[in-house]
């Protein structure tokens, strides 16, 4: 490889970014290989272009002047780095914090393996317990789950290895799969967009390849809110939705929706449980919001934050 990219998207959250991109001025280039760092941002209105720019000049940052939510916002990003000669782009969450390692270890198993077109850490919140240690998917039952969540720091052991998919939190991928497949989908509202890329680059013969000895630590749903509540349960179930109507194939079409189905209704209960009837009438609502045809961001918008604004849509990965 001769030159690395890595493409951070912002909106209105300069201080993540600024964490991120102090993590990325530690980064060890890979072998013979440029590195540079692209920051994409989506239409802020904190001042985090004059801010980070001044502070981080080493970046590049681009303004697209509008909000174009995760897969807008980091399509143009990678569109800029393939144009500048990158031949491999790693797109990563703003509220992360990268192991001086991260990009070389990525790039290093795509170069060794010559069906790893995709490759993603192991990722761990912010206690350090595992948030990501490679992603399953069930698409006959219309399902998917990150393995490891919640689990101890398994270390750095462990071999890289085949996986369902990659989250988007933390994404390599090498130039060919975008010539081959295009990029990121933007009829997603929110979510989603990286496991429909995986099905996409799996589909076209790619592998996605989990790196358990590539680390970094994400700062889990900062644009969002906690684990559970009805913004996220109602985005997740839309996303989902569109997912498999999208990428289920041969007899999966047929049976995708019942599983579906009954897995949100059993998520549903479990939330219930927890106290959150709220988050549950909000998964049963984006079924109806669905077969209805409502757009997702104007049926249910996000809530309001304090000093940011109201979108996730604009940074956040699945």
């Amino acid at each position: 490889m001769k030159q690395v990219a890595v493409v951070v998207l912002n909106w209105n959250g300069k201080r993540d970014t600024a964490r991120c991109l102090e993590s990325l001025a530690r980064l060890t280039a890979p072998p013979l290989a440029e590195l540079r760092v692209l920051v994409v941002d989506n239409g802020s209105t904190d001042g985090s272009l004059a801010e980070l720019g001044a502070r981080f000049p080493w970046a590049r940052f681009l303004a697209t002047g509008e909000n174009l939510r995760f897969a807008g916002g980091n399509n143009r990003g990678i569109r800029a780095a393939l144009a500048d000669g990158a031949d491999f782009v790693v797109v990563l969450n703003n509220d992360t914090e990268a192991d001086p390692d991260l990009v070389c270890r990525l790039a290093a198993e795509a170069e060794e393996s010559p069906r790893a077109g995709l490759c993603g850490p192991l990722i761990l919140d912010a206690a350090g317990r595992v948030w990501f240690a490679g992603g399953s998917v069930l698409t006959g039952l219309g399902w998917t789950w990150h393995r490891g969540l919640g689990g101890p720091d398994p270390g750095r052991g462990g071999e890289a290895r085949d996986v369902g998919y990659l989250t988007g939190c933390c994404l390599g991928v090498r130039r060919e799969v975008f010539e081959r497949i295009g990029l990121l989908d933007e009829g997603y509202y929110l979510y989603a967009e990286d496991v429909d890329f995986c099905l996409r680059a799996r589909a076209a013969g790619y592998a996605c390849r989990y790196v358990p000895q590539a680390r970094l630590t994400h700062f889990v749903s900062s644009s969002s809110g906690g684990a559970v509540n009805p913004f996220k349960a109602y985005q997740r179930t839309r996303a989902g939705l569109r997912l498999f109507a999208r990428q289920a194939r041969g007899w999966r079409r047929l049976t995708w929706p019942a599983g579906f189905a009954a897995l949100t209704a059993a998520q549903a209960v479990a939330w219930m449980l927890r106290g959150r009837a709220d988050a549950a009438a909000a998964a049963a609502r984006a079924f109806a919001d669905a077969l209805a045809g409502r757009d997702p961001g104007a049926a249910f918008p996000a809530p309001a934050r304090a000093g940011a604004g109201a979108d996730p849509s604009a940074t956040m990965a699945p």
